[in-house]
């Protein structure tokens, strides 16, 4: 039997295995500490002379993905992977600690790495291993469009992992004006891990009369007059995203009934959207898919109910 060339074109381009990308390695740095080697490599799309010249242009690199490595006695013990994993070639403000520091206060020296995906805002994630006899991971934190990052928060010499919860980006609002309350997360020896630091968190009563006045400024804005929600940078419209970005504000501080009190103060009942159903989005859909909500709900004394797997309209924003 004799098939048309045409088919048998087709057959060829269809059944003949894909051919692979070329890729290249180059290690950016190899170091030694204590029994460990450290490495990190990248993996090129482009020869390693182009990719440097690239680098020298002031241009982004064509690195598909890095590689960190942790070897010792030439076994390796820990791979990470992420398309950027090296702060030296990522161009953020990653405020990392040096290589051997005791950030968590175990007593033993670590190394804190932070992995990017490449996007524009999206997304980032805090490693921190433990170098001691035998390697263990202490945090890993995927913060998504929030920028995980060590700070100082008490006056206790270990440092406190900030991000912001990303839960909330794009959720009835465009993303420069999305809630994205802040989490801090402190190391717990009992668990061997960082965990939300509930003394770091909680803030104190508000005071009324500004949190009314702060409602009265809320509940006139112009905003309330379109059910639409502006998602392209533009000003947004229907409920004031102040509004929720206070209540979460407010919630993420351990102050829950505060927060439904500004609820009541703040809004306007000419918008078109019932206030009920708007308090159910938000604190009982959207709040409760947050990586973070059994802590949060823990902070406020509220009972740990999953989200609701009906009934959750989630307005996004797209």
């Amino acid at each position: 039997m004799r098939f048309p060339a045409r088919l048998c074109l087709f057959l060829l381009l269809c059944l003949a295995p894909a051919a692979q990308a070329q890729t290249w390695q180059r290690v950016e740095w190899n170091r030694s500490y204590g029994d460990y080697h450290l490495v990190m490599t990248s993996i090129l799309s482009q020869p390693p002379a182009e990719v440097a010249a690239q680098e020298r242009a002031g241009r982004q690199p064509a690195i598909q993905e890095q590689r960190f490595e942790l070897r010792r006695d030439g076994r390796t013990l820990l791979t990470l992977k992420d398309h950027w994993l090296d702060p030296a070639l990522t161009g953020h403000e990653t405020r990392l600690p040096p290589l051997g520091a005791d950030v968590a206060g175990t007593g033993k020296p670590q190394i804190a790495l932070l992995g990017w995906s490449g996007g524009a805002r999206c997304c980032y994630t805090l490693y921190l291993i433990e170098l001691g006899p035998e390697p263990r991971q202490l945090a890993y934190v995927a913060g998504g469009d929030g920028l995980p990052r060590f700070q100082q928060r008490d006056a206790s010499p270990d440092m406190e992992i900030v991000v912001e919860d990303a839960a909330y980006v794009f959720w009835r609002a465009a993303y420069s004006h999305s809630a994205m309350p802040r989490v801090v997360l402190k190391y717990n020896p009992a668990a061997g891990s960082y965990r939300l630091a509930e003394s770091l968190m909680r803030r104190a009563a508000p005071n009324s009369v500004r949190l009314e006045a702060e409602a009265r400024h809320v509940r006139l804005l112009e905003t309330w007059t379109s059910g639409e929600t502006s998602f392209l940078g533009g000003p947004p419209r229907g409920v004031p995203p102040k509004l929720f970005r206070t209540m979460l504000e407010l919630i993420y501080g351990g102050q829950y009934e505060a927060a439904l009190r500004f609820l009541d103060a703040a809004w306007n009942d000419q918008h078109v959207e019932s206030k009920a159903d708007f308090r159910r989005d938000l604190l009982e859909c959207r709040l409760r898919s947050s990586v973070w909500w059994p802590e949060i709900a823990a902070i406020n004394q509220l009972p740990r109910l999953p989200r609701p797997n009906t009934g959750c309209r989630d307005p996004a924003g797209f």
